[in-house]
């Protein structure tokens, strides 16, 4: 079976993750309308399970079959499971930052009768910027919000290699005690949205 994982993860969660095969093709459909109630984009779609988050990529906005694959052995060869292989390993490069999720495995996960690649990994509590940036937040914080992703992004690219450009709006998720800012973690690292120093 195709498969890559992250050997830090723990038997546990690995078995709870060998259990998805399958996701809910309705809240998949839903998940594409971004009606705002399921966390999407146009590269993707999120489902939980538990402390488990599964990005389903589906590599292009739009229609259901777009990025899918009637078989296992196309969807191998097919370029939106080299995206999410790529997205996994960028999220590896940088796990140790404490700036993303632990990204956990990536593996085909079926929804309706089309296979489509899923990374599975740690899932962030919390509100994406989007929503908590509406928050009546005193200009002091609001400058400190933005030093703070500004320093997130510095360290990527000068410890790590990395510039997200789509680091904003929903791909940032923000736990928070009132408009105290506990941490900050920034979700989606798309290929196209991404670059990568050669070191």
């Amino acid at each position: 079976m195709l498969q890559i994982f992250n050997p830090i993860v723990s038997e546990k969660i690995l078995q709870k993750i060998s259990s998805v095969r399958r996701l809910s093709l309705r809240r998949y459909k839903q998940g594409l309308s971004y009606n705002g109630k399921i966390p999407a984009g146009a590269y993707g779609v999120y489902f939980k399970k538990g402390s488990i988050g599964i990005k389903v990529v589906h590599g292009s906005f739009g229609a259901l079959r777009v990025g899918g694959s009637k078989s296992l052995e196309t969807l191998q060869r097919s370029k939106v499971w080299n995206d999410a292989i790529r997205e996994y390993n960028i999220l590896k490069r940088i796990e140790l930052s404490g700036f993303t999720p632990i990204p956990y495995v990536v593996k085909p996960v079926q929804i309706g009768k089309i296979y489509f690649p899923a990374i599975f990994m740690e899932h962030i509590k919390g509100v994406p910027l989007s929503k908590f940036g509406r928050r009546d937040l005193t200009f002091q914080e609001r400058v400190r919000l933005e030093g703070l992703i500004s320093r997130y992004q510095k360290k990527l690219l000068t410890k790590y290699g990395v510039i997200n450009y789509d680091a904003y709006g929903s791909n940032i998720i923000i736990e928070h005690k009132g408009n105290q800012i506990l941490s900050l973690k920034i979700i989606d690292f798309s290929p196209e949205q991404v670059y990568i120093e050669r070191r």
